[in-house]
């Protein structure tokens, strides 16, 4: 199970930390790879921000703790 946050601008996650973002509703409804700089989200496949995030989640790799 994956452990989502609901995103609150209040209290939001680290900048440059990687994470799963999901939008809802989403047309695409896909959850893609993505980091917060400067308190706006980028893809890390792509280089315009990303408007609306409302589901966050840390992403732990093999190894990690």
């Amino acid at each position: 199970m994956i452990p989502w946050q609901k995103f609150d601008p209040e209290n939001p996650p680290r900048d440059f930390d990687v994470f799963l973002i999901y939008e809802e509703p989403n047309a695409a409804d896909e959850v893609c790879t993505a980091y917060r700089m400067n308190g706006a989200w980028f893809s890390c496949v792509g280089t315009e921000p990303i408007e609306k995030v409302d589901y966050y989640a840390p992403i732990n790799l093999p190894g990690e703790e």
